[in-house]
């Protein structure tokens, strides 16, 4: 019998052989999957590259570990094995660079609970990577959403391209308005929450 993978000792519970076993399981994505003329479609050729490249660079990382793969907290195996799931289903490829860059960081760092691992890997299967880059450009600085100069805040309009990535941010519940500001208007400064901030160091 052939040795366990790195990939397939994490995703033990997916019946996998490797990365491309995985990729024929999920036919690409779960509507593809009810509607077969999409398998066809060259996007579905694209997203089923895209996906094999990723997890091929994954199953390496986690080859590159050797033994030590053994010693992975119950939330980095949540956290990694989250993150596979959302590249099967991810047809960005700058989305898809920063999963990566997270298991790789959590792989090697145990720096979250598993409580924050459920909240983080939540938060990247729903951002969209525009609102992560506008997290990553912020660097946890205050948001204040009018024109007028802000000492020690980043000041933007609602109705601008970075008001609408920050206005993604609030949905998810990583950008709150600071304690003490109210909560009725847009006035007052928003701050980066706790799991932004782990989100963050996960990916960067």
């Amino acid at each position: 019998m052939s040795k366990e993978t790195g990939l397939e000792k994490v995703a033990g519970s997916l019946p996998v052989a490797g990365a491309t076993a995985i990729i024929s399981a999920v036919a690409g994505s779960p509507i593809a999957a009810l509607l077969p003329v999409l398998t066809s479609t060259l996007a579905s050729g694209r997203h089923k590259k895209r996906v094999e490249a990723a997890l091929n660079c994954i199953q390496d990382e986690l080859a590159s570990l050797g033994e030590s793969l053994n010693d992975l907290s119950d939330a980095q195996f949540k956290f990694i094995n989250e993150s596979v799931i959302t590249i099967l289903h991810s047809p960005d490829d700058d989305k898809i660079e920063y999963l990566k860059q997270g298991v790789r960081q959590s792989s090697a760092h145990d720096r979250l609970n598993l409580h924050e691992a459920s909240l983080v890997s939540r938060a990247l299967r729903d951002i969209t990577v525009e609102e992560l880059s506008f997290l990553i450009e912020c660097q946890g600085n205050k948001i204040v959403f009018h024109e007028n100069p802000t000492e020690g805040c980043i000041n933007i309009s609602k109705l601008t391209y970075d008001g609408e990535r920050a206005t993604g941010l609030v949905s998810l519940g990583l950008l709150t308005k600071q304690q003490g500001e109210g909560t009725w208007d847009d006035d007052g400064a928003y701050v980066f929450t706790p799991i932004a901030l782990k989100l963050l160091e996960t990916v960067s």
